[in-house]
């Protein structure tokens, strides 16, 4: 699930911002020497990839550990690679379905 909600336009010439909303499995969180943790989501298209930085993920620490997430945040195009800079999360509920165990574990 991708939306883009909002796209917001600087100064004449500045960079277009892309504000999105993406929701899915958390099949990898991984915290390398950076600052960030890096998160990878599923959805039905593939794999999402996704950047938080240490004051969203204190804010939103138990709901990102969730194992299904919305996601809204920024997309950030940087060296050819691609991420949504998380700003915002929900854990996600699926009426009648359970997902404790879904996810690999943590920080490898």
């Amino acid at each position: 699930l991708c939306s883009v909600t909002r796209t917001r336009r600087g100064a004449p010439g500045a960079r277009v911002i892309s504000i999105v909303r993406v929701a899915g499995r958390v099949v990898r969180r991984q915290r390398p020497l950076a600052k960030a943790v890096f998160m990878t989501l599923e959805d039905e298209w593939g794999l999402i990839p996704v950047a938080v930085w240490p004051d969203v993920w204190q804010a939103y620490k138990q709901v990102l550990k969730q194992p299904l997430v919305v996601i809204q945040g920024e997309v950030s195009r940087i060296d050819n690679t691609m991420n949504i800079a998380t700003h915002r999360a929900w854990g996600l509920k699926l009426p009648g379905r359970r997902f404790e165990n879904v996810t690999r574990p943590d920080w490898r």
